[in-house]
C-alpha cells in the first residue's frame, strides 16, 4: 500500500485519486488501524463479507469514489459477492452468524456478528462463549443454567441479548430459555469461527478455561488420527 501511495499523489487536500479500503479482521485493533491510516488507507471494513453487510460495504465504496472524484460508480449499486461453489441462491440466510476472534481492550471483548463489529464487557462476553461452547458440543440441546456456570448470574442472558439489538429479526431470541432453568443458543445461529488460541489468553478465567479445554481436546483428536 505504501508503494502505491508513493505513486498516487492526493488530488485534493484530504482524498486520494485511488481510494483504498482495508478489509480485515483486525479493524478493532487501534494500533493496526493507525498503521494502515499512516500507510494511506482511506477506510476500513470488518471481515467477513457476508450477504447481510454488503450494503454497508457498497456505501463505503460509493463514498470513497465520490470523495476521490472518480466517476462513474453506478456499478456499486449492483455489486453482490460471488457465490461459493457450495451455495445456492435459494439457500436460506441465517438470522445470525458469529465470529469470535477474541480481541480484548480495556475490559471489553469485541467480536463479529453478521459481519458487524460488536463488543461486550469481558464478563458478559464470557457468558456468550459458554453458550457457544455448549452449542458446538450439542447443537440445539438445552443446558441447565447451573451447568453453564450462571446459577448466580442474574439476568445474564438478557444482558448478552442486548449486544445483538438491530442485527437480528424482531422477536428472534439469540439465547432461548424453557422457563425451567434451561437455556441454549438459538439453533439458527451459525458459529462461523471461534479463535480458541486467542481466547486461551483472555482475561476472564471461564473463557480461558473453556479455550484451553477445547485446544486440549483438539490436540488429542489430532494424535488419535496420526
Amino acid at each position: 500500500m505504501s508503494a502505491l501511495r508513493a505513486k498516487d499523489n492526493r488530488r485534493h487536500t484530504h482524498f486520494h485519486v485511488t481510494p483504498i479500503i482495508v478489509v480485515s479482521g483486525f479493524s478493532a485493533d487501534p494500533e493496526f488501524v493507525s498503521r494502515m491510516y499512516d500507510a494511506g488507507a482511506d477506510a476500513f471494513f470488518a471481515k467477513p463479507i457476508l450477504s447481510g453487510n454488503v450494503g454497508r460495504l457498497r456505501e463505503k465504496i460509493r463514498v470513497a469514489l465520490e470523495r476521490a472524484k472518480r466517476v462513474p460508480h453506478d456499478l456499486c449499486a449492483t455489486y453482490a459477492p460471488p457465490a461459493s461453489a457450495s451455495s445456492t441462491s435459494s439457500a436460506p440466510r441465517p438470522a445470525l452468524t458469529l465470529d469470535l476472534d477474541g480481541f480484548t481492550r480495556g475490559g471489553r471483548t469485541s467480536f463479529l456478528a453478521n459481519g458487524e463489529r460488536r463488543e461486550l464487557q469481558d464478563a458478559k462476553f464470557s457468558i456468550l462463549v459458554r453458550f457457544v461452547a455448549a452449542h458446538l458440543a450439542s447443537p440445539g440441546a438445552m443446558t441447565p443454567k447451573a451447568s453453564l456456570g450462571l446459577a448466580r448470574s442474574r439476568d445474564a442472558t438478557t444482558r448478552v441479548r442486548q449486544a445483538f439489538v438491530g442485527l437480528v429479526p424482531e422477536g428472534f431470541q439469540v439465547i432461548e430459555g424453557d422457563r425451567r432453568g434451561q437455556f441454549r443458543l438459538h439453533p439458527d445461529v451459525v458459529v462461523e469461527r471461534v479463535d480458541w488460541e486467542a481466547l486461551s489468553r483472555h482475561p476472564d478465567a471461564a473463557v480461558k478455561k473453556l479455550a484451553v479445554e477445547h485446544l486440549s481436546k483438539q490436540a488429542k483428536e489430532k494424535q488419535l488420527r496420526a
